[in-house]
């Protein structure tokens, strides 16, 4: 019985003395993961693909973040390899190559100024009938694999300011009896196979002329600008028909007004002239497709705004963490604009501090510099 009695005593006080014991293990054994991140882009010549690692230490997180190979591979780590198959048959192997940058963004907590980057070259761009592989073959740890198909746009996609139509024009707003009546434009677009999420962006050109004083007389420096007017995302669920987004004639006003300095000492032309047409190159409507595991990808990224903030994973990696998937880019350049909507600029209370003039010589509202 005292047997029994001392055993559970020793017992108890080792439950007692481990259960307060404020020694505490962290960081379980931890295994690095490889991370990707490389949208294939059949319109380029060179293709990047970022891969990384991850890291745990004992330590300030923060600290290692600063040290270049807590996230970062040695040479000689792995191998990496993307392979062309069309109609499931090897037809081209690119060789992953590395390289140092130096535009890194020092404002962050990881490692800058230098880093290092991998691309591949693909002379002409990629075949959008075929499939491409990533394999990153390691020296001392699993493999990683990627697999992923491209975005075939045709010619005419855009159809909403008309593509290859010299005459296509974006009409914002007009003038009636003084008042500006704004207009809303509806762009539009024939779906792609293998697309499932577009981002709308209009790029505005606009040249500066910046002049010592009010009176304009003496040009201080002439300065050429692109504003990036990101219109929304666009979704489609079977990359079929045609899809629009719709803008607000008002919301165009106040996106130049929130963009743009109001001085007397600066004069604006809305657009560059093209002598040879005779057109107004005013606005550039691009769309950047990717296809449904970008477009998961980004879903499943997006800042948390409901109760529940547990957040699901999503990767199409074997062995790895991130995504290797595919985006392309389509444009209409050098959309023109009628008169209407420069005198509505020049007249609006949003935009009139902004002096806006047109390039045109033909047009009412030349800038006569």
């Amino acid at each position: 019985m005292k047997k029994i009695l001392f055993a559970s005593l020793a017992a108890l006080t080792a439950i007692v003395f481990y259960a307060c014991t404020t020694d505490v293990e962290l960081n379980a054994p931890y295994n690095s993961r490889t991370v990707v991140f490389g949208l294939l882009d059949p319109g380029l010549d060179t293709q990047w693909v970022k891969i990384n690692r991850t890291w745990l230490g004992d330590g300030d997180n923060r600290l290692y973040a600063q040290i270049q190979d807590s996230s970062e591979y040695q040479d000689g780590d792995f191998n990496g390899v993307v392979e062309e198959y069309l109609n499931n048959i090897l037809v081209n192997t690119y060789q992953i190559e590395d390289t140092l940058l130096e535009n890194k963004d020092d404002g962050g907590i990881f490692f800058s100024d230098q880093y290092k980057a991998y691309y591949f070259l693909s002379p002409g761009g990629l075949n959008t009938d075929s499939r491409y592989d990533l394999n990153l073959d390691f020296v001392s740890q699993d493999d990683v694999i990627g697999s992923t198909s491209l975005i075939e746009t045709l010619p005419g996609t855009i159809t909403r300011p008309p593509t290859g139509f010299l005459g296509a024009s974006i009409n914002w707003g007009q003038v009636v009896n003084g008042q500006v009546s704004f207009i809303d434009y509806n762009f539009k677009w024939n779906a792609s196979e293998n697309a499932r999420r577009y981002e709308a962006t209009l790029v505005v050109h606009i040249t500066e002329y910046i002049y010592t004083d009010q009176t304009q007389q003496t040009l201080l420096e002439t300065v050429p600008r692109e504003l990036n007017w990101f219109l929304g995302n666009v979704r489609t669920l079977d990359g079929s028909g045609e899809l629009s987004k719709e803008v607000a004639g008002e919301a165009f006003f106040g996106f130049l007004a929130n963009n743009l300095e109001a001085s007397d000492n600066i004069r604006r032309e809305l657009g560059i002239w093209n002598a040879e047409t005779e057109r107004v190159e005013a606005f550039d409507f691009v769309l950047t497709v990717g296809d449904e595991d970008l477009d998961t990808y980004l879903n499943v990224n997006e800042p948390l705004t409901g109760v529940i903030q547990e957040r699901p994973d999503f990767t199409n990696l074997v062995n790895g963490l991130g995504l290797f998937s595919s985006k392309t880019t389509i444009a209409n350049n050098g959309v023109e604009y009628p008169t209407t909507t420069l005198d509505a600029l020049r007249t609006s209370p949003l935009t009139n501090g902004l002096n806006f003039c047109s390039p045109n010589p033909n047009n009412t509202f030349f800038c006569d510099l």
